[in-house]
C-alpha cells in the first residue's frame, strides 16, 4: 500500500475488512456493494480509502 494511492485494490481492502476478496468481487458483480463505492479500472477494482477506512473503524456514538 503506498502512502500516496487514495485507493485500495480489491485484496487489500478484503484483508482490511477481514473477508475473502472473492466475496467483495461478487458482492460488486451483483451488485450488492454499493456501499463500498467500487471503481473499475479496466478488470481492476479500486475502492476509495477514506471509504473503507471508514468502515473498518466504525466511528463510536
Amino acid at each position: 500500500m503506498s502512502e500516496h494511492t487514495k485507493t485500495y485494490s480489491a485484496a487489500e481492502t478484503a484483508a482490511i475488512l477481514g473477508i475473502a476478496k472473492s466475496t467483495i468481487t461478487t458482492a460488486v458483480r451483483e451488485n450488492r456493494a454499493g456501499h463500498l463505492h467500487a471503481i473499475r479500472v479496466g478488470k481492476a477494482l479500486r475502492f476509495p480509502k477514506n471509504v473503507i477506512d471508514a468502515l473498518a473503524v466504525p466511528e463510536v456514538a
